[in-house]
């Protein structure tokens, strides 16, 4: 097994299917095959759980679903700023039409 990157802090392999009766899938028999889970999950540094027998505990979900972040918080790129603008310049183009309907000089031409 390749060494896994340091981007990747945890790993679950999840078991679903019947162990025993296998399915077909694109013309080939397909089943859970326990053992070699298992065996990847451990290569890999993780953990392994059988889908079929229980949920996931909430814990080995919050374990894997967290970032960790430095104490400085959220830093914003250039490319966020530029994002956010982008979504605050849309926004004023789509309600200008509402209030210059609403607010607008009462000129109406060719009334006298």
């Amino acid at each position: 097994m390749p060494k896994m990157p340091p981007s990747i802090d945890g790993v679950l392999v999840m078991g679903v299917g019947n162990p025993t009766k296998g399915s077909m899938i694109d013309g080939r028999q397909s089943r859970q095959d326990v053992g070699a889970l298992q065996q990847i999950a451990s290569r890999l540094g993780g953990q392994y759980h059988d889908g079929n027998m229980r949920h996931v505990p909430s814990s080995v979900l919050n374990g894997l679903g967290s970032l960790k972040a430095d104490g400085d918080g959220l830093k914003l790129t250039l490319r966020e700023y530029a994002l956010i603008t982008g979504v605050i310049s849309a926004l004023g183009l789509a309600i200008l039409p509402f209030l210059l309907y609403f607010f607008a000089s009462p000129f109406k031409p060719g009334k006298s």
